[in-house]
C-alpha cells in the first residue's frame, strides 16, 4: 500500500484552482487593507485550507517517488525557501524607504533584527512589524500571510511521521487500505478537537492568542490529510466523483443547520471540494496553468504589495475594482519575476 499512486490517467486543472485560491486571499486581504468588501465564494482561510488539501494529495506523491527523506526534504526546501527569504530579507531592507524612523534608527533597532529573524526560523507571529513602517496604515503587519508557511513546513515534515505509522501497520495487520483510512480519520478526529477546544477557549475569554493557537497547524491537519487520503483513493475518488459532488454540495446547503460546521465538516468539504474541481475535466487551456505556476509567490508577495500601495497613493483616482485589478497585475508581475529569477533555478537546479 505504501507504494501505491494516484492515477496519472486523469487529467487536472490544479494551476487554475491555485490562482483562484490566491486571488481568495489577495481579495479578502484587499478589503481589510482598502475598507472594502468585495465578496468570494471561498473565504481566504477555506482559500487557505483548499491549498493544504492540495499539498496534502501532491506532497504525499513526492514522498513516494523522493527515495528517502533527506532528498524529500530537500526538495520542499528548495521550492519554498528560496522566495519566501527572498520575500523576507527585501521588506526588511526594502521598507526602510517607508519608516518614519532615520535609516540608522531603523536598522540599529532591535525590533528590526527580531524581525529578521523570527521571520527566517518561521515564527512570524514572534515580529510581524517593522519599526516606523506602515504605522499609520489600517494594517502595522509587514505581511501576515507568512503564518502559514511554518504550518506548511510543519505538515511536510509530518508526512515521513505518517508514513512511518502505516508501515508499521502493515508490518502488524497486513497491507490494507483500511490501515491508512483509520489513521487518516484518527489525526482528523485529533485536528477537530484542538480546534474545538482553542475556539472554545477563544469565545468563553475573547483571548485572541487561542483564536491564534486554534488556527496552528494542529488545526489544519484535518485539510492536509484529507488530501493525502484522497491521493490513496484516488481511481475511488474519481469513479464516483458526480456523487461525492453532490453529497459535498448537499452539505454546503444544509450547513445553516448544522452545529459547528466550520470546524467539524467544513474542512472535509473544503478539501473535497478543492480536488473535486481540481480533477473537474480535461480543459486543455487550464492545464497549462500547472507549467510555471506563481500561484506561492503570489500568496508571498501579496500583502507587502497592497500596503506599499496604500502607502505611496497609488491609483488613488481609480475605482475599487480597477485597483484591486491593477494590484493584482502588480502582484502576477512580481511573482513571475521571482519565480523564473528566483524559485524556478533553485528548484530545477
Amino acid at each position: 500500500m505504501e507504494k501505491a499512486k494516484a492515477s496519472g490517467k486523469y487529467a487536472n486543472n490544479m494551476g487554475a484552482v491555485r490562482y483562484y485560491l490566491a486571488m481568495c486571499v489577495i481579495t479578502a486581504h484587499f478589503n481589510l487593507v482598502y475598507g472594502t468588501d468585495f465578496a468570494m465564494p471561498t473565504s481566504s482561510y477555506n482559500a487557505v485550507g483548499g491549498f493544504f488539501a492540495l499539498s496534502g494529495f501532491l506532497v504525499y506523491k513526492s514522498w513516494l517517488s523522493s527515495g528517502g527523506i533527506r532528498p524529500y526534504l530537500l526538495r520542499r526546501a528548495r521550492r519554498i525557501l528560496p522566495p519566501y527569504l527572498f520575500i523576507v530579507l527585501l521588506c526588511a531592507f526594502g521598507l526602510v524607504a517607508f519608516s518614519t524612523l532615520s535609516w540608522k534608527e531603523y536598522f540599529f533597532n532591535i525590533d528590526w533584527l527580531k524581525y529578521v529573524v523570527s521571520n527566517a526560523v518561521f515564527l512570524n507571529f514572534l515580529e510581524p512589524e517593522l519599526p516606523g513602517v506602515f504605522q499609520s496604515l489600517p494594517v502595522h503587519a509587514v505581511n501576515g500571510s507568512l503564518w502559514t508557511i511554518k504550518i506548511e513546513v510543519l505538515l511536510y515534515i509530518s508526512i515521513p511521521i505518517f508514513s512511518a505509522i502505516i508501515a508499521m501497520l502493515h508490518k502488524k495487520r497486513g497491507n490494507s487500505l483500511r490501515n491508512v483510512v483509520w489513521t487518516v480519520v484518527g489525526i482528523y478526529v485529533m485536528s477537530m478537537a484542538y480546534r474545538l477546544c482553542f475556539s472554545h477557549l477563544y469565545l468563553t475569554t475573547d483571548k485572541e492568542i487561542y483564536n491564534i493557537l486554534s488556527r496552528q497547524v494542529f488545526g489544519q491537519l484535518m485539510y492536509f490529510y484529507t488530501g493525502v487520503l484522497i491521493y490513496f483513493v484516488h481511481d475511488f475518488f474519481m469513479k464516483h466523483r458526480i456523487g461525492i459532488a453532490i453529497i459535498v454540495l448537499l452539505i454546503v446547503l444544509t450547513a445553516s443547520n448544522m452545529p459547528y460546521y466550520e470546524i467539524i465538516i467544513s474542512p472535509l468539504v473544503v478539501s473535497t471540494a478543492t480536488l473535486l474541481f481540481s480533477f473537474a475535466g480535461n480543459f486543455g487551456f487550464l492545464q497549462k496553468l500547472n507549467v510555471n505556476n506563481v500561484s506561492y509567490d503570489m500568496y508571498l508577495y501579496h500583502m507587502p504589495i497592497l500596503l506599499v500601495s496604500l502607502q505611496c497613493g497609488w491609483f488613488e483616482g481609480c475605482s475599487a475594482i480597477a485597483r484591486l485589478s491593477l494590484i493584482t497585475c502588480a502582484v502576477t508581475a512580481v511573482s513571475c519575476f521571482s519565480w523564473f529569477a528566483i524559485g524556478k533555478r533553485f528548484l530545477y537546479r
